[in-house]
């Protein structure tokens, strides 16, 4: 507030404003709003509502009382000098107009940052704003400030004083209400079921407290209703209609607002960003479909302003235009109208509307349909392990349920897709390891048409009786994870996985691995597992390593020391150090920063000496569980949006949890805001 007071051209408008209020005020104010004030004055102790026709004033209780206590203060001092339409008094009726004008125009400038100089042009000297609040004498700039700060308490995550001011605006007019489905939406999206509920529940409770309060004199002198939905003004919303005969009419006001308001309401997640911009919208929505009062178009300015000066490259036309043709409706046509005829009225009110519609598509592609985005509605998350024989994809695969939730969760497995069971004579002339080997397009077709939301039916592979079980319907999740021998080899799927990744672990690490599996979980012999692993040497070079190059994330488990084969198969326990790979762009950066926070964990990264496309980590150290939780917690505010469960992850500790984290963090790039206010 301070560098605004500070800011000549801030003073330049407020000169401005207050050179107009002594002078203009349509009929509205002068006739019916200062009329309803001045009477409720002289009948202190009476119900407003209830000394003149609703007509006079109807709008909500806290709008009144705003409008109230400066002409209550002025007729305290200066007695009927302060009463009628005079000079006087139309200072007095735009005084917290222009308070609340000042509070919009700061509370802007904080989202614009370094941006909001371009604010005093676009939104300060803005002609549109001006001729509605100091000339026109409309009221709805304390509407559109109460309303932009509740969405800013909101994006703050001050939930109850948020609600609080939806409730006052709620109080000043009606039609704010459309807002309160899409910001349950968003309080949605902002947690887990069980606190998502809990804080849509308290502001639900504390919005609908204080708006029933807040209509009590209005409920009790019948007035409620006319203030809003049912007075001349609101039934405007109704004007533009298709009739189809026989009493079936779509209006098309509101057949737009819903299916707007629909449309954002089954995002898939919903932005800070995507909750401001997506109410402008909603307001444009109701805008364009209805014959709007002038005051109206007040409700998208705001909006418009804050998206121009936020995006400095998209061209103004569209709302300079609007800015236009506004003033030629409201201010030329009145007075000259009937010279000009009907059409060129209705010309011109094409053109307002068209304007706006222009650019509520502009806000429409390059932001709402970002940050309220439907991604993974109709198609899951696909996570794609590939590695060899025993480098612990099944392993990873449960960590990465454990984030996802294993409800929300498929697995599609390779060895599901051999072509023979084990005993076949087949496996004399192929490993499991060779592609020939496996139904490698079937298990593409399969994975593909469970992301199109279709079920298949899919044997298993029981590697204890080494034999296929019946077939069965396998239906589409949330999220699916494929992991297997092959899951990188195929061009057409590769291209579908969201995160493709590839565990290498060394040699003796995987051959400890897989010794502890095949014999201790599966009952395979020692020497069967020593013989399977150096004869699938050949196979596991030329089809499963090269699928490397294509992973977006490459796990190696690299031995502190030096350690046989012999030692591993007599129980020696080892160490193992963390390395991975990522391409260059990865966004990893928070994740090291807070690794190399960590006491306990040692931090190191270089670009790949073999390909300047690639970065290297090397990672040290097995972090608590409480410390994984806590990076979680700071790197993640809204896991959710990544996720997309119900419940929170079950995090591990360790490498588990470190692989927890790095998988989240290269999700993150695709569905967390980069946005900060």
């Amino acid at each position: 507030m301070r560098q605004l007071l500070r800011n000549r051209l801030f003073w330049w408008g407020v000169l401005l404003r207050v050179g107009l209020m002594p002078f203009f005020g349509a009929s509205y104010l002068r006739d019916m709003f200062i009329p309803f004030i001045d009477t409720a004055i002289l009948h202190l102790g009476h119900n407003p509502w209830s000394l003149l026709p609703a007509s006079y004033f109807p709008y909500g209780s806290f709008l009144f009382l705003v409008l109230f206590i400066p002409k209550y203060l002025g007729f305290q001092s200066l007695g009927m000098m302060s009463m009628g339409a005079t000079p006087l008094s139309f200072i007095l009726m735009k005084l917290p107009l222009l308070l609340a004008d000042v509070f919009l125009l700061w509370g802007m400038m904080r989202i614009c940052g370094e941006r909001r100089k371009s604010l005093f042009f676009l939104y300060w000297f803005n002609p549109v704003t001006i001729f509605i609040t100091y000339v026109h004498g409309q009221l709805d700039v304390v509407v559109m400030t109460l309303c932009f700060f509740s969405i800013l308490l909101l994006i703050y995550r001050r939930f109850t004083m948020s609600a609080v001011l939806m409730a006052l605006a709620t109080l000043c007019k009606f039609h704010v209400v459309i807002l309160v489905p899409f910001i349950l939406a968003y309080l949605w999206h902002q947690n887990f079921a069980k606190k998502a509920m809990l804080s849509m529940a308290s502001w639900l409770f504390i919005w609908a407290s204080i708006s029933i309060v807040g209509f009590q004199p209005l409920l009790h002198t019948g007035r409620f209703l006319y203030a809003s939905t049912t007075s001349p003004e609101a039934l405007r919303i109704f004007a533009a209609n298709l009739n189809f005969g026989s009493g079936q009419v779509i209006y098309l006001g509101v057949f737009l607002l819903l299916a707007v308001l629909g449309r954002l309401c089954v995002s898939s997640r919903i932005t800070d960003k995507g909750l401001l911009f997506g109410s402008g919208v909603l307001f444009g929505a109701l805008l364009i479909g209805t014959s709007a009062m002038p005051g109206w178009y007040y409700w998208v300015v705001p909006f418009f302003c804050l998206f121009f000066a936020l995006h400095l490259n998209v061209s103004k036309v569209l709302f300079w235009g609007f800015n236009l043709v506004y003033l030629f409706n409201f201010i030329v046509i009145p007075r000259y109208g009937a010279e000009l005829g009907p059409l060129a009225s209705g010309v011109m009110f094409t053109l307002l509307q068209t304007t706006i519609a222009g650019v509520l598509i502009v806000i429409w592609k390059l932001v709402v349909e970002q940050e309220a985005r439907l991604q993974g509605r109709a198609h899951p998350l696909i996570l794609g392990i590939a590695g060899n024989s025993g480098s612990g994809k099944n392993h990873l695969s449960q960590l990465l349920q454990d984030l996802f939730n294993i409800k929300n969760t498929l697995m599609v497995e390779g060895d599901d897709y051999h072509k023979w069971e084990r005993n076949h004579q087949k496996w004399q002339e192929y490993t499991h390891l060779n592609p020939k080997a496996n139904h490698l397009g079937i298990m593409a077709s399969h994975t593909l048409q469970l992301a199109n939301g279709s079920s298949v039916l899919q044997s298993h592979y029981d590697h204890f009786s080494g034999t296929f079980t019946n077939a069965k319907e396998i239906k589409p999740s949330k999220t699916l994870i494929i992991q297997g021998l092959h899951t990188l080899y195929l061009r057409g799927l590769r291209s579908k996985i969201d995160l493709k990744i590839f565990i290498e672990p060394h040699e003796i690490v995987r051959f400890a691995w897989k010794f502890n599996r095949d014999v201790k979980q599966r009952g395979h012999s020692a020497k069967r597992v020593v013989d399977s692993f150096v004869s699938r040497e050949a196979d596991s070079l030329k089809h499963i390593a090269p699928q490397k190059e294509f992973a977006d994330w490459v796990i190696q488990y690299v031995p502190e020391k030096e350690i046989t084969r012999e030692e591993v198969m007599n129980g020696s326990p080892f160490g193992f150090i963390l390395r991975y790979t990522f391409w260059n762009d990865a966004p990893i950066g928070n994740l090291l920063k807070a690794l190399q926070e960590l006491a306990n964990c040692k931090i190191s990264f270089e670009v790949s000496p073999h390909d300047f496309n690639r970065t290297l980590v090397e990672i040290q150290g097995n972090p608590t569980l409480q410390e994984i939780q806590a990076i979680a917690k700071r790197i993640f505010p809204n896991l959710r949006s990544i996720t997309r469960a119900w419940r929170n992850p079950i995090w591990r500790d360790g490498v588990d949890g470190l692989n927890q984290l790095t998988a989240l963090t290269l999700l993150s790039a695709n569905t967390v805001e980069e946005w900060t206010l």
